[in-house]
């Protein structure tokens, strides 16, 4: 299993970690305003890291729908005994890093390998490193070498 910058959160109250201060109040403002406007990211940070999904907005119900979501796959994480490959970045402004050692920590897995890639721009979030100019390769040779080492190749 390979999970990249992936949350089993997106925010934590205490101490506060989080992309948005708003992210607690997502329950009750997908009522009042179901979508909130942001600003898109910069043509240099789309150079950097290209991403194809959507830009400029937050659609608050599926939003609160991913939170809630996140809260069972948490639950869930010890029913997980594969090999895990963690990727994950220190200085994603998405998902906060500390989402790594939760995986690590709440599964099963024999094995856990986290990889924490890190990025020195400041102009992205940190968070697309699949596409990021500064670890998309590392992804690819991380995910390369894990699976050699599981099939013993």
């Amino acid at each position: 299993m390979v999970t990249i910058a992936s949350p089993i959160y997106l925010y934590r109250l205490f101490p506060w970690e989080g992309a948005h201060i708003l992210l607690p109040f997502v329950g009750i403002l997908r009522h009042i305003c179901p979508v909130i406007r942001t600003s898109s990211s910069s043509q240099e940070a789309s150079e950097i890291a290209p991403f194809g999904g959507y830009e400029g907005f937050y659609a608050l119900n599926p939003l609160y729908s991913l939170i809630k979501g996140l809260r069972e796959i948490k639950k869930g994480l010890h029913r997980i005994t594969a090999p895990i490959l963690i990727i994950h970045s220190p200085q994603d402004r998405s998902v906060p890093v500390s989402n790594a050692w939760g995986i690590a920590k709440g599964v099963n897995s024999k094995r856990r390998t986290i990889e924490l890639l890190q990025i020195k721009e400041r102009i992205t979030t940190g968070h697309i490193l699949t596409t990021h100019r500064e670890t998309s390769p590392w992804v690819k040779r991380y995910i390369v070498k894990f699976c050699r080492e599981i099939l013993g190749h």
